[in-house]
């Protein structure tokens, strides 16, 4: 399931959405993180996870926390949601399979 950040602002932030260059500056202040580290395992360190979250505030255009870097595992974990995906359930041929129609009577 993908990833997101809730802002205390309510904001859900999908990581999937997030432009690649913005990962991939995070990913660039870490050492042996790519930006598909930052995209599936975003909180792979503590130090990476906050700057995920400061990056969902700012797409968010909110202020983030003031106690950001002291918050605790408990606190970063509360920001942190697992969304559904977005893709069909059932494909067929490769192709995303369409919805049955339902028929009506009257």
């Amino acid at each position: 399931m993908p990833q997101a950040i809730r802002t205390k602002g309510g904001v859900l932030v999908r990581l999937d959405d997030v432009p690649g260059r913005q990962l991939e500056e995070i990913a660039s202040r870490h050492e042996d993180v790519g930006w598909f580290d930052v995209l599936r395992t975003p909180f792979r360190s503590f130090a990476v996870a906050l700057d995920v979250i400061r990056l969902a505030y700012e797409i968010a255009k909110e202020d983030p926390p003031a106690d950001l870097d002291d918050w605790n595992s408990k606190q970063a974990f509360e920001a942190l949601e697992l969304v559904p995906d977005d893709l069909p359930s059932s494909f067929e041929d490769g192709l995303p399979k369409e919805a049955a129609e339902t028929e009506t009577t009257s």
